[in-house]
């Protein structure tokens, strides 16, 4: 609701939004509101007043409304009358009035100005402030972090090296990290000057855990060095599991699921704008002229003749290039790459998840959440199917190849063996690249976690301009509201 636009009651809960937070009061009537003021609070302190989680005692005030909530915007929001019968407006007034000028404890967590008002509305101290057990949800930009409150206004996280508040987009650093450290730590000092929710995702689905054992779990786990995978092991599989002993994460699941649709939608498009030489060409005229011959190769495979339509492609293409033993084979699939390594006679080896198969299509993306695969060897057409591919030994400027003979030995050596599989640290391109190299790089790895990082900064920029567009049209209205 709009500042000003609906006037109170006696009794009504006030609630101001001061940027960051919100700060709350009650009216008394005649325009005054009582309400529990740490010394940073006050209309004009702006994001200072944060520093109100930095005091122990606050002192109960009664003052006008307009200036209590000075250009900020305010709305009447008695948010529990649904869950409790409000107590009368005689003996709210009363009880706000003898707390007049006391300074009473102060806690952001657990007595806030939040809980002073809902005391005197319902008689229940309430606050939307974490209660020990909740999952906190922080928004980084490009993801968020999770962490799990304890109380006291202290949260425990798994942090791997980048995390921190102040990190910004290079925080998705993390997902190159194979071990992160359980920290307790402050909720304001993780969250910084990003946002956050309490979001206890799934107590719909499972029935959280006694808070003594969540608890307990937590402390014990406090500076332990753990395993950390951003697509099996990340913060939110951590504090899920502490809460309901499942270890989920719907954030990997829906990055997941936005891979696949993307690949369906690359897919489609490639497939739609192939037509049959007869839905070009119509009723009119046409001609077929080798104009390119000089400078391209023309290529016209089985499928393509079957197909009636001709595919001229620039030299090398599929099938163009014959492999030698020991090349790196890069297929692919759409929205990502699948690599094998030739090992002759029309066969490679590769590490293959469940999910990962020529006839896949985009749904071969669920690869990413696999924790095992199989080595298998397979004729290369095979696995390349209706795919692209070329060879692309593409670290050879930067390592010397390992002997053909031994790349082979050891390849042979993995067959039929189900290996762990991370999408992160531990994919097909790692295994081929380990095999020629004797070093497991993956390229596309770095080069998505590169663009992640350009994508968190853009939207941090982004969001700076517009906070900052908002802040001056938004300094303007309140001045034309004045007037």
């Amino acid at each position: 609701m709009a500042k000003y636009e609906k006037k109170p009651e006696p009794g009504d809960l006030i609630e101001i939004f001061r940027g960051l937070y919100q700060h709350w009061a009650i009216y008394v009537g005649e325009g005054y509101v009582i309400h529990l003021a740490p010394p940073s609070e006050h209309a004009h302190a702006g994001a200072n007043s944060m520093m109100s989680v930095l005091h122990e005692r606050a002192r109960v005030k009664k003052e006008e409304l307009y200036e209590v909530v000075g250009n900020n915007d305010y709305c009447i929001n008695n948010l529990l009358d649904n869950k409790y019968k409000p107590r009368p407006v005689w003996m709210i007034l009363r009880d706000a009035h003898s707390y007049l000028g006391k300074e009473l404890p102060y806690s952001v967590f657990t007595s806030n100005c939040e809980h002073f008002v809902t005391e005197l509305r319902y008689g229940k101290p309430e606050s939307r402030q974490p209660e020990p057990g909740d999952l906190i949800e922080i928004f980084r930009g490009g993801y968020q972090h999770w962490a799990i409150y304890v109380g006291d206004g202290y949260v425990i996280h798994l942090a791997p090296p980048s995390e921190y508040a102040q990190a910004g987009a290079y925080s998705m650093m993390s997902v190159l990290c194979d071990k992160a450290i359980v920290k307790k730590e402050e909720l304001y000092e993780v969250v910084g000057n990003d946002e956050y929710c309490i979001n206890n995702l799934l107590d719909e689905e499972y029935e959280p855990r006694p808070i003594q054992e969540i608890l307990q779990d937590a402390h014990r786990l406090l500076r332990k060095e753990l395993s950390y995978c951003v697509i099996r092991g990340n913060c939110e599989h951590f504090v899920t599991e502490l809460r309901y002993g499942k270890a989920q994460s719907r954030q990997v699941r829906k990055a997941v699921e936005i891979g696949v649709g993307v690949a369906k939608n690359a897919q489609y498009y490639t497939k739609s704008h192939r037509k049959k030489n007869n839905e070009v060409v119509g009723n009119r005229d046409y001609l077929v002229s080798h104009l390119m011959d000089e400078k391209y190769k023309l290529t016209m495979t089985d499928q393509t003749k079957n197909k009636n339509c001709f595919e001229v492609a620039m030299a090398p293409t599929k099938y163009d290039q014959k492999p030698e033993p020991g090349d790196l084979i890069e297929i692919f699939r759409g929205g990502y790459q699948h690599w094998a390594i030739y090992v002759g006679d029309g066969y490679v080896i590769h590490l293959a998840p469940p999910s990962e198969h020529a006839q896949a299509g985009a749904y071969s993306m669920m690869s990413v959440l696999c924790d095992k695969a199989t080595v298998k060897k397979e004729e290369i057409h095979e696995i390349v199917g209706n795919d692209e591919y070329c060879i692309n030994n593409l670290l050879d400027e930067k390592y010397e190849p390992r002997p053909v003979r031994e790349i082979l030995r050891d390849a042979h050596s993995l067959l039929g063996q189900e290996l762990p599989y991370c999408v992160i640290r531990g994919n097909c391109e790692h295994f081929v690249t380990e095999l020629r190299y004797g070093k497991a790089h993956s390229r596309q790895v770095r080069k998505a976690v590169e663009v992640g990082v350009g994508v968190g900064v853009v939207a941090a920029l982004t969001v700076g301009a517009l906070a900052a567009a908002a802040a001056m049209f938004g300094s303007k209205d309140n001045q034309k509201r004045k007037q």
